[in-house]
């Protein structure tokens, strides 16, 4: 599974934690009767809740049954929305979450003094978890390299971001 390559700022004042660009979709079933799959191409649909795929700059997040997150290029995330719209509720969620990438080292520091997931067990490459951060919902995925994708609420940024800073460096 290839890494997201996704334009990222630092942030402020907490060296190992980057603000990513890209664009968040929130996609749910809307359809009775049996659950339906979104055509999410490029991208494979997971066969099961907590798993994520990635492909061409694209994330697919199964966080429940019939209740997925995309992550990509607004362009990317435009046509998928518009793919999608007779089954599904597709709601452009960009400017109302952050998407923060954590280095190894401050992503297993900042689960272990503020998330009870467990990341050998919840967050091994290619599965996703949501839990909380401290008292902000939050939605994680780990990266093959070792890093840690965090979803929040962006009017929480301010909350998560002192959090982090406030353990320090390694």
């Amino acid at each position: 599974m290839a890494d997201l390559a996704a334009e990222a700022v630092e942030l402020p004042d907490c060296p190992g934690a980057r603000v990513r660009g890209e664009g968040v979709l929130s996609m749910r079933q809307i359809a009775r009767g049996a659950p339906c799959s979104p055509d999410v191409a490029p991208l494979a649909l997971p066969g099961a809740c907590g798993v994520v795929t990635q492909a061409a700059g694209l994330a697919l997040v199964s966080l429940a049954p019939g209740d997925w997150i995309v992550l990509g290029a607004t362009p990317d995330l435009a046509a998928i929305a518009a793919r999608n719209a007779a089954r599904f509720l597709c709601v452009d969620c960009t400017h109302g979450r952050l998407v923060l990438e954590l280095e190894a080292g401050l992503a297993a520091r900042a689960l272990a003094a503020f998330c009870p997931l467990d990341p050998a067990r919840d967050l091994a490459p290619g599965r996703a978890a949501a839990s909380l951060f401290g008292d902000a919902d939050a939605t994680f995925f780990a990266q093959d390299c070792g890093s840690l994708v965090m979803i929040v609420d962006r009017s929480l940024a301010d909350y998560v971001g002192d959090l982090l800073r406030s353990i320090g460096p390694a």
